[in-house]
């Protein structure tokens, strides 16, 4: 009798885990937003998107566009490079618009049961964070160019990319749904949002590293020799990786363009320029490119996994706060030196060296008798970008002191462990614990527990740093 009991109480749950996944699945077939991209006139600059909402019955429907980037701490407002939006429903008929502030548009759909909006997206800025459209290249970063719902942004996303007709190569790091016809899906708007896309007549080379295919996509490849480079790329990889343990993705692609600035990380790829800053041709600066891929790359664990709470859910209308930035990037800078020297790119004394480096920008930087680590990361959306001869004297980097306290961190943990233990252990923990066990304790309060507890009695010297 009991064993009846038990069967019909997990016959039970079954049937209502079906039920509850099928309507699940059900409203998301609904309310699933359709995108299109298209760049027939490179020359003009401009791209043409269209858009198909579920409208859900809402009176007044609102779109937004996003307006900063995530990882690049700055409101950049995007509205500015939109023009030509209008509205229709499902059947073509206009519908009433009005927008009601710098970055939103409230539409009236009466009895529609989708709105479907199009516009056109000025792209002409060289940088990470910005959209780019001439008759070389198109780079969709995608918070620039699409628009989006809040009632709707958890929501999956079917994207196709209509490339130049003269381009032959489209790369992200999105699902593939059809590769020939360039349909990409998203699981909802952070992944889209999280996806960079290159396209043009691009050199793409491929390898594999534990069974995981990464697919690098290069814009006007400056002659190297292909082996060496995927090699180099492999190596970084793999060091990355089994200093984790794990491989967070099935898929990666590095897209790599050549005029422009900066570089910036993503779940499942990055988007870097070449030219800004690397002399590849020689060795010291092709050692300073592997050092920027390794960054980049190791950001897949620090800042996409292992993150401060406030870096995710992102409010995409506003600034994301937080105090953390030194540990997110600065410690990202330590570790792209660890992963180049276990990988066999750099030697003892040249990661020594990169560290004085640093240590010796933030020792000379006038700024740290204004500001802590703590300070320096949360005023960055004032700071960081908008540098000037006040900014130059009262701020400091949070990547060149988080360098340093990780280092810090580093020696002080395998000093009183008896090199039994290191930061990788921090860092391996938080991982497996919060990002792959999904424990909803915030991530770097755990950090700091973790610090606190080991043992000796000069770690407030080390935390008035810090506050």
């Amino acid at each position: 009798m009991n064993n009846l009991k038990m069967n019909i109480r997990q016959i039970a749950l079954i049937t209502v885990f079906l039920v509850a996944a099928t309507a699940v699945m059900s409203q998301n077939a609904a309310d699933t937003v359709f995108a299109t991209v298209s760049m027939d006139a490179p020359h003009t600059h401009y791209y043409q998107v269209e858009m198909d909402f579920n409208s859900n019955g809402e009176q007044n429907f609102e779109v937004k566009m996003p307006v900063w980037t995530p990882g690049y701490y700055w409101i950049l407002n995007f509205a500015k490079n939109v023009t030509s939006l209008s509205a229709t429903d499902e059947k073509g008929n206009p519908l009433q618009f009005l927008k009601t502030d710098l970055n939103t548009w409230k539409i009236e759909p009466g009895d529609a049961k989708r709105v479907k909006i199009s516009y056109d997206v000025y792209a002409y800025e060289r940088s990470v964070a910005d959209p780019w459209l001439d008759d070389g290249r198109a780079f969709i970063q995608p918070t620039v160019v699409f628009m989006f719902s809040q009632e709707l942004i958890q929501m999956p996303v079917v994207l196709t990319v209509n490339p130049y007709k003269e381009w032959s190569t489209v790369t992200t790091g999105l699902d593939c749904l059809n590769e020939k016809e360039h349909i990409y899906r998203a699981e909802d708007f952070d992944v889209l949002y999280d996806s960079p896309i290159l396209a043009g007549n691009m050199e793409i080379l491929s390898f594999e590293v534990d069974g995981v295919t990464y697919t690098i996509s290069m814009e006007n490849p400056v002659e190297f020799d292909h082996e060496t480079y995927i090699s180099d790329f492999k190596k970084i990889v793999k060091s990355a990786t089994s200093l984790m343990g794990d491989t967070p993705h099935s898929y990666y692609a590095f897209l790599i363009m050549d005029q422009g600035f900066g570089g910036l990380e993503h779940r499942n790829s990055m988007a870097v320029f070449s030219n800004s800053n690397y002399d590849v041709t020689n060795r010291a600066g092709y050692k300073s490119w592997l050092a920027f891929i390794a960054q980049e790359f190791f950001h897949l664990y620090n800042v996409k996994r292992i993150r401060p709470i406030e870096l995710g859910l992102f409010d995409y209308c506003g600034e994301n706060l937080t105090n953390m930035l030194w540990v997110a990037e600065g410690l990202t800078v330590y570790y792209e030196y660890m992963v180049l020297n276990r990988a066999g790119l750099m030697s003892q004394q040249e990661v020594l060296d990169a560290y004085s480096k640093t240590i010796a920008t933030f020792e000379n930087a006038n700024g740290r008798k204004y500001l802590t680590a703590r300070q320096a990361s949360y005023d960055t959306w004032l700071n960081f970008f908008n540098w000037n001869n006040h900014t130059d004297n009262t701020t400091i980097s949070y990547y060149d002191i988080g360098n340093a306290l990780g280092m810090l961190l580093d020696l002080k943990i395998r000093h009183e462990t008896d090199g039994e233990k290191s930061l990788e252990d921090v860092m391996r923990n938080i991982y497996n614990d919060f990002h792959k066990n999904k424990t909803a304790v915030i991530l770097m309060m755990n950090f700091a527990k973790f610090v606190k507890i080991l043992p000796g009695v000069r770690w407030r010297r080390f935390f008035i740093m810090l506050k």
